[in-house]
């Protein structure tokens, strides 16, 4: 039979196993967020970009 003082390791290992999991799944959500907020801000400046092309081209034409 293993002794008492062997039983308490392995609930400390499966807790500090359980924090590690869990702190790495919120670094990976973060991860996850951090993308997206890159992807969205790329989206934004193409768009933002494609407006100020079409009203160069509108203000060429008043001007021409």
């Amino acid at each position: 039979a293993p002794s008492p003082a062997a039983s308490p390791k392995p609930t400390v290992l499966t807790t500090g196993d359980s924090i590690y999991r869990t702190i790495m799944n919120r670094v990976a959500a973060l991860e996850g967020n951090s993308t997206l907020v890159v992807r969205f801000v790329e989206q934004q400046a193409l768009t933002i970009r494609e407006a100020l092309r079409r009203m160069e081209e509108d203000v060429g034409r008043l001007d021409g």
